[in-house]
């Protein structure tokens, strides 16, 4: 029997992480957030998304944090180039990505998660092209989030 601890949400029983979220300074969880985007012939799709969760995975532990899963798609409209330049690319519209985005937030601080850093790490480039605005957060009222890239 290993003593693992586990840091991604998706690999743990809702148990295991009530108990970590009631641990000391640990009611924090990162949200990776990558995309699945042309940047040239020699490139993987998912090259922003394999550095986002390989980043995130070694802060989590680092911090001894939670994480959620990868978000692999993002809004990514100028990715999508002519007709057949952007093949592969998946592109959310920025209305749906903000929604997903807040429902993400208030699925994790229902439970008792007082803090939510979105990583979109490998963003900084133009990738996030629209500003998310500032969210309310409907589960718990007084707490708000400003989104942005």
């Amino acid at each position: 029997m290993t003593d693992r601890r586990f840091y991604n949400l998706m690999e743990m029983p809702f148990i295991d992480v009530q108990r970590r979220i009631k641990e000391e300074g640990n009611d924090l969880v990162l949200v990776p957030l990558g995309s699945t985007e042309k940047h040239g012939a020699h490139i993987p799709l998912g090259c922003d998304s394999y550095i986002t969760i390989r980043v995130t995975e070694i802060a989590a532990e680092r911090a001894d944090v939670l994480h959620t899963p990868l978000l692999p798609f993002g809004y990514s409209p100028h990715h999508m180039g002519r007709v057949d330049e952007g093949c592969g690319t998946v592109t959310l519209s920025a209305e749906t990505y903000r929604r997903v985005l807040h429902d993400i937030t208030n699925s994790l601080i229902f439970p008792g998660i007082n803090k939510v850093i979105r990583s979109p790490l490998t963003r900084s480039s133009g990738g996030c092209g629209i500003r998310l605005v500032r969210l309310s957060l409907t589960t718990k009222p007084r707490l708000s989030a400003r989104l942005g890239c």
